[in-house]
Protein backbone atom coordinates (compact mmCIF):
# COMPACT_ATOMS: atom_id res chain seq x y z
CA UNK A 1 0.00 0.00 0.00
CA UNK A 2 1.19 3.51 -0.77
CA UNK A 3 2.55 5.83 1.89
CA UNK A 4 1.38 8.86 -0.12
CA UNK A 5 -1.81 10.73 0.67
CA UNK A 6 -4.14 12.75 -1.52
CA UNK A 7 -2.67 16.23 -1.81
CA UNK A 8 0.99 15.22 -1.41
CA UNK A 9 3.42 16.79 -3.84
CA UNK A 10 5.51 14.01 -5.41
CA UNK A 11 8.33 13.82 -7.94
CA UNK A 12 8.81 11.12 -10.52
CA UNK A 13 12.17 9.39 -9.97
CA UNK A 14 12.42 8.07 -13.53
CA UNK A 15 10.35 7.85 -16.69
CA UNK A 16 9.81 9.40 -20.08
CA UNK A 17 7.75 12.28 -21.35
CA UNK A 18 5.93 10.22 -23.99
CA UNK A 19 2.90 7.94 -23.91
CA UNK A 20 1.21 9.87 -21.14
CA UNK A 21 3.96 9.38 -18.54
CA UNK A 22 5.19 12.20 -16.37
CA UNK A 23 8.82 12.89 -17.28
CA UNK A 24 11.61 12.20 -14.82
CA UNK A 25 11.91 14.93 -12.21
CA UNK A 26 8.42 16.30 -12.92
CA UNK A 27 6.32 17.06 -9.89
CA UNK A 28 2.60 16.61 -9.50
CA UNK A 29 0.02 16.48 -6.74
CA UNK A 30 -1.48 13.13 -5.76
CA UNK A 31 -5.11 13.39 -6.79
CA UNK A 32 -6.26 9.90 -5.95
CA UNK A 33 -5.18 6.51 -4.65
CA UNK A 34 -6.00 3.23 -6.37
CA UNK A 35 -6.81 0.21 -4.15
CA UNK A 36 -3.92 -1.67 -5.78
CA UNK A 37 -1.41 0.97 -4.67
CA UNK A 38 -1.22 3.12 -7.79
CA UNK A 39 -1.06 6.91 -7.51
CA UNK A 40 -3.48 8.91 -9.68
CA UNK A 41 -2.61 12.38 -10.98
CA UNK A 42 -5.10 15.12 -11.91
CA UNK A 43 -5.29 13.80 -15.50
CA UNK A 44 -6.40 10.36 -14.31
CA UNK A 45 -3.01 8.79 -15.17
CA UNK A 46 -1.79 5.98 -12.92
CA UNK A 47 1.76 5.87 -11.54
CA UNK A 48 3.64 3.18 -9.63
CA UNK A 49 4.27 4.43 -6.09
CA UNK A 50 7.83 3.05 -6.12
CA UNK A 51 8.64 5.37 -9.05
CA UNK A 52 7.77 8.43 -6.98
CA UNK A 53 9.32 10.29 -4.08
CA UNK A 54 7.65 12.66 -1.64
CA UNK A 55 8.54 16.32 -2.14
CA UNK A 56 6.12 17.86 0.34
CA UNK A 57 3.24 16.64 2.42
CA UNK A 58 0.68 19.23 1.41
CA UNK A 59 -1.98 19.48 4.10
CA UNK A 60 -3.49 22.50 2.33
CA UNK A 61 -4.46 20.33 -0.63
CA UNK A 62 -6.01 17.78 1.70
CA UNK A 63 -8.11 20.57 3.17
CA UNK A 64 -9.05 21.77 -0.31
CA UNK A 65 -9.99 18.24 -1.31
CA UNK A 66 -12.23 17.93 1.74
CA UNK A 67 -13.68 21.37 1.02
CA UNK A 68 -14.58 20.45 -2.57
CA UNK A 69 -16.06 17.15 -1.41
CA UNK A 70 -18.21 19.01 1.13
CA UNK A 71 -20.07 20.71 -1.73
CA UNK A 72 -20.58 17.55 -3.75
CA UNK A 73 -23.91 15.86 -3.40
CA UNK A 74 -24.54 12.15 -3.07
CA UNK A 75 -23.87 9.85 -4.84
CA UNK A 76 -20.98 11.79 -6.46
CA UNK A 77 -19.33 12.35 -3.07
CA UNK A 78 -19.24 8.62 -2.31
CA UNK A 79 -18.09 7.74 -5.84
CA UNK A 80 -15.14 10.12 -5.43
CA UNK A 81 -14.21 8.84 -1.97
CA UNK A 82 -14.33 5.24 -3.21
CA UNK A 83 -12.14 6.02 -6.23
CA UNK A 84 -14.88 5.19 -8.73
CA UNK A 85 -14.65 8.70 -10.22
CA UNK A 86 -11.87 11.26 -10.35
CA UNK A 87 -12.06 14.96 -9.44
CA UNK A 88 -13.72 15.70 -12.79
CA UNK A 89 -16.51 13.20 -12.00
CA UNK A 90 -15.30 10.87 -14.75
CA UNK A 91 -14.93 7.15 -14.17
CA UNK A 92 -11.43 6.03 -13.23
CA UNK A 93 -10.01 2.90 -14.91
CA UNK A 94 -10.90 0.83 -11.86
CA UNK A 95 -14.28 2.56 -11.58
CA UNK A 96 -15.06 1.65 -15.18
CA UNK A 97 -14.33 -2.03 -14.50
CA UNK A 98 -16.44 -2.03 -11.34
CA UNK A 99 -19.34 -0.23 -13.02
CA UNK A 100 -19.36 -2.49 -16.09
CA UNK A 101 -19.22 -5.60 -13.92
CA UNK A 102 -22.13 -4.25 -11.91
CA UNK A 103 -24.15 -3.56 -15.08
CA UNK A 104 -23.47 -7.07 -16.35
CA UNK A 105 -24.89 -8.61 -13.16
CA UNK A 106 -27.96 -6.36 -13.32
CA UNK A 107 -28.80 -7.20 -16.95
CA UNK A 108 -29.09 -10.96 -17.45
CA UNK A 109 -30.85 -10.31 -20.78
CA UNK A 110 -27.40 -9.48 -22.16
CA UNK A 111 -26.69 -13.22 -22.23
CA UNK A 112 -29.79 -14.13 -24.20
CA UNK A 113 -29.70 -11.11 -26.53
CA UNK A 114 -25.98 -10.97 -27.26
CA UNK A 115 -23.86 -13.81 -25.84
CA UNK A 116 -26.13 -16.65 -27.02
CA UNK A 117 -26.03 -15.23 -30.56
CA UNK A 118 -22.22 -15.09 -30.52
CA UNK A 119 -22.00 -18.66 -29.23
CA UNK A 120 -24.49 -19.86 -31.86
CA UNK A 121 -22.37 -18.28 -34.63
CA UNK A 122 -19.21 -19.89 -33.24
CA UNK A 123 -20.91 -23.29 -33.11
CA UNK A 124 -22.16 -22.85 -36.68
CA UNK A 125 -18.68 -21.86 -37.90
CA UNK A 126 -17.10 -24.92 -36.29
CA UNK A 127 -19.34 -27.36 -38.19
Amino acid sequence: MSTFKVGDLVRRKWGTGGNGFIAEGKEFIVYGLDPEGFIIDSYGKYHYAENLELVKNNKIMNTLEKFSLAFKKEPEKSYRKAGITNGDDLLTDEGTKVFLSYLLTKHPEFKTEVVDGILAEETKDCK
